[in-house]
């Protein structure tokens, strides 16, 4: 949805800040609790919370895996994913 009014160019202005589809979207990997439920949960793989609301997460976007920013706020070692270990390029 989010590609179809980029390319139409009717984007929510909530998305105001994406402007290239290559440099500024990422394919995410989101790791589940459980497929049984009918709306699947997903979780942090470090510290187990829920992506739901309460906790704030960030997508790395040399990987796309979701981590809970806690987990990174506490592990002090910033140079690979905690999740898949691909090396993170900071700025």
């Amino acid at each position: 949805a989010i590609l179809e009014a980029l390319l139409e160019g009717n984007l929510p202005s909530e998305f105001s800040h994406i402007k290239k589809a290559k440099r500024d979207l990422i394919n995410v990997n989101l790791n589940s609790v459980s497929e049984v439920e009918e709306k699947p949960k997903f979780i942090c793989p470090v510290t187990g919370l829920t992506l739901g609301g309460n906790y704030r997460f960030i997508a790395m976007k040399n990987c796309g895996c979701v981590i809970a920013e806690r987990a990174l706020k506490e592990i002090p070692d910033r140079s690979v994913c905690l999740n898949c270990s691909t090396k993170i390029n900071n700025p």
